[in-house]
């Protein structure tokens, strides 16, 4: 009886051996992928800190019902506060409808498209480079803007 229970004994210790290995790497493979992790929000903070503070206009909208998602301080400098939930088209343009130059056809076809445009309701003139990109499951439009009102075209060059 002592030998079985021994043997019964010795069995389950190299089970747990074998789990506590296990156990041991999975715990391993978990300090890595956290580690990765939070280099990525790191990274993902830092250019979000950056959008966010940027003298640049930035702003995301999504492509199906053009609801301003998220906008940046510079937006809401030129176009005033609580823009986020409105459509993009109201809050930039003061149109009821979508405008006849937006971009969302020429981001399904491709990922990335720039432009310059414009605004007749502020009087500026940008550089606009928008980009498809997922935001919680959906495509959004991720819009960034620089303005070159003052930038001077005449002779081909900039000044």
């Amino acid at each position: 009886m002592l030998r079985w229970i021994r043997s019964a004994l010795e069995g389950r210790q190299e089970k747990l051996d074998i789990h506590n290995t296990k156990s041991t790497d999975n715990m391993d493979k978990l300090r890595e992928l956290t580690k990765s992790f939070d280099r990525h929000t790191e990274i993902i903070t830092s250019v979000y800190r950056a959008a966010l503070g940027s003298n640049d206009p930035c702003y995301i909208a999504d492509m199906n019902t053009y609801e301003l998602l998220w906008v940046n301080n510079a937006v809401t400098k030129l176009y005033g506060p609580n823009l986020v939930g409105k459509k993009c088209y109201k809050a930039f343009n003061n149109t009821d409808f979508p405008c006849s130059f937006c971009t969302n056809k020429m981001l399904e076809r491709r990922n990335t498209y720039t432009w310059v445009f414009f605004n007749s309701k502020i009087q500026r003139r940008f550089l606009i480079r928008d980009r498809a990109i997922k935001w919680d499951g959906r495509t959004v439009r991720l819009e960034i803007a620089i303005d070159i009102t003052e930038l001077d075209f005449n002779d081909g060059r900039i000044s």
